[in-house]
């Protein structure tokens, strides 16, 4: 399956941009639950694909209504919410290009990327938030837009903008090959470069990461827990709509262990550090368990990785092997992985390697976490590893829409539609793209005969 036919078997219609996707899920499904948040009681309260729509069309228009022209530029500083989204997807609808903030960032990070972008509004978390920008960049803009109700001074509320409009009037005036977003990257050798993606990148990204993962479903449970500042957190909101998944907003990162359990996520994302956090946490709880029990868990452990030793190598496991591997599993290893719920089929991560015996120990435990591999420059993950056709210490097959190839000393390069086509603001002749349109990654690979 193509990456055209994919997303338009998910989603007739959608028209290649990001806000005709939503449209078209929330005719397919109206009612059914899209967005699920945190009530004050700490209750999850869903929000229809119907609802998700007619609140990003009511705050498009109002957008509009607030002078936001085609191509203007507006942030977003906020913890993740379905309210962030709500407010990507209006500007986008309105023709406008929504650039994330990341509200654990560095002020002056945020401050050189709203000067950069050269802001004509921003959306805040709260009126507190303000504060990140600095009084310079705050006159300069045109209107603030505030999530959290309580508004100080002349900022306006977002709630007041869902009662602005009608969802059936023509909301989406997004082209394809409009501006979407301008990505900043880390910054950790130099300043950081901005990178434009399209809503036709967007939505070729996503249906190529959806042709990698037929288990995400409709009625999937997605965790949205990074900061939506991060492009993938964000791509991964928007293969929800592709299948019509649950997403789930959890707004500070350091309560995702928390809310895991009741979310019972089918597909979880994170970094390497997260998962070496979660292998030393369940450390120090077994450590705290009496003698008998720690030996218990010792052996279980062990059960587990020879058991998916033999599932790696493509063996079945001899006979004593599979009773106690059955019998490690009811005991502990099952109670382990109710950790991250009871839903969870495979985890990705990106980023950066985890080394091997960490990836065999989550393996032996039943939680596979499989690696990607992605650049900045290339919207489209550039490889990853699937459930079923994974090799640990790989990042896997590249994905549909990238075509890779080797430099002479190894250097890995990337061409295809997800490849951008210059830094922001400067030459595109200054980007690392040769005359054959290949991306060099900058870094070293190898390719065995498996790709």
């Amino acid at each position: 399956m193509t990456i055209t036919e994919e997303i338009k078997e998910a989603i007739p219609g959608a028209g290649w941009t990001v806000p005709g996707m939503l449209r078209a899920r929330s005719q397919l499904t109206p009612d059914e639950p899209a967005l699920w948040d945190l009530s004050a009681h700490s209750e999850w309260v869903a929000t229809t694909w119907g609802d998700y729509s007619r609140a990003v069309a009511a705050i498009s228009i109002a957008l509009r209504a607030l002078g936001l022209a085609r191509g203007e530029r507006i942030g977003i500083l906020a913890g993740s919410s379905r309210q962030w989204d709500y407010a990507q997807f209006a500007i986008l609808a309105a023709g406008g290009v929504a650039v994330g903030l990341d509200p654990y960032g560095l002020n002056e990070h945020n401050q050189d990327i709203a000067r950069r972008c050269d802001f004509v509004g921003i959306v805040v978390g709260n009126s507190a938030m303000l504060k990140q920008l600095g009084d310079e960049l705050r006159s300069e803009l045109r209107f603030v837009i505030c999530i959290e109700p309580g508004s100080e001074g002349d900022t306006i509320p977002l709630e007041s903008l869902l009662l602005k409009a009608d969802a059936d009037c023509d909301w989406n005036l997004a082209q394809p090959d409009d501006p979407a977003t301008i990505i900043f990257t880390s910054g950790t050798t130099g300043t950081p470069k901005g990178i434009e993606y399209s809503h036709r990148q967007m939505c070729l990204a996503a249906s190529s990461i959806l042709s990698a993962f037929p288990d995400i479903q409709a009625g999937s449970h997605l965790a949205c827990w990074l900061p939506l500042s991060n492009l993938f957190q964000r791509m991964i909101n928007l293969c929800a709509i592709g299948r019509g998944a649950y997403t789930y907003y959890v707004a500070d990162p350091r309560e995702i262990m928390r809310f895991a359990p009741g979310i019972a996520p089918h597909v979880f994302i994170g970094v390497p550090r997260f998962y070496e956090k979660v292998y030393a946490g369940i450390q120090e709880a077994l450590a705290k368990k009496p003698p008998l029990q720690r030996r218990i868990a010792q052996w279980a452990l062990a059960a587990g990785d020879r058991h998916a030793a033999a599932a790696r190598a493509g063996r079945a496991p001899g006979l004593l092997d599979g009773i106690a591997f059955s019998l490690a599993d009811r005991l502990v290893l099952g109670k382990l992985r109710g950790i991250l719920g009871s839903n969870l089929r495979f985890m990705l991560s990106g980023s950066a390697p985890m080394p091997p015996w960490l990836l065999e120990r989550f393996h032996g435990m039943g939680l596979p976490i499989l690696e990607a591999y992605g650049l900045s420059e290339n919207i489209i993950p550039v490889s990853l590893n699937r459930p079923g056709r994974f090799r640990f210490g790989t990042v896997g097959r590249p994905l549909p829409g990238c075509e890779v190839r080797l430099a002479d000393d190894g250097e890995l390069q990337v061409r295809g539609p997800g490849v951008f086509s210059g830094y922001f603001g400067e030459s595109p002749a200054d980007a690392p793209i040769d005359g054959d349109g290949y991306l060099a990654s900058g870094d070293y690979a190898s390719i065995d005969d498996d790709g």
